[in-house]
């Protein structure tokens, strides 16, 4: 499975390259202020606590104003990446992040899942990958017909790096649905 820094996460496929829009990033549910050499999240705040979190993105090193804060809320729940583009949902999520406090860094990323949605038409096409299950799953289905003529397969792993076009998607579903 490939590996990535927090930085080539948020850059996968970023901006979609279904639709041309600009991905929504969040770690652990919080939108992060993205700046050129590194990423700023506020994980809690609230009248007598804290917990900012900065990471690198060249490095993976994090940074905190409240590092015994950072290190609670860690014990207590987990922060993984994710991307949402909200013009096609197209999205992909990662693994939860595993954090070496005691070097301060963020250890590499994996994707855990991501769909891929698009469409041609009145025909829609939908590809759901589970990297953790080495799965993909394709839904094909006209917008106008009924739901008994939907092509629906389990195959392995096909991760959205195997196309480079919207068109190359678009074809690759055709031919798993000629096949089906």
């Amino acid at each position: 499975m490939e590996q990535f820094t927090v930085k080539d996460f948020l850059t996968y496929r970023n901006p979609c390259f279904l639709c041309g829009t600009v991905n929504t990033v969040r770690i652990g549910g919080h939108i992060p202020s993205i700046l050129p050499n590194y990423m700023e999240i506020d994980l809690k705040i609230n009248y007598s606590n804290a917990i900012k979190l900065f990471i690198f993105h060249k490095t993976n090193k994090i940074l905190s104003n409240n590092k015994d804060g950072l290190t609670q809320l860690l014990e207590s729940r987990t922060l993984n990446l994710s991307s949402f583009c909200f013009n096609c949902s197209s999205n992909r999520s990662s693994e939860d992040l595993v954090f070496d406090l005691n070097k301060d860094i963020i250890l590499p990323v994996k994707i855990a899942a991501e769909t891929l949605y698009s469409s041609e038409g009145y025909k829609r096409y939908e590809l759901i990958s589970n990297y953790r299950d080495n799965r993909s799953f394709i839904h094909i289905w006209e917008a106008k017909t009924p739901s008994s003529k939907d092509i629906n397969k389990e195959l392995s792993l096909i991760p959205s790096s195997k196309f480079k076009t919207k068109e190359q998607f678009i074809e690759k579903m055709k031919l798993y649905a000629l096949f089906s």
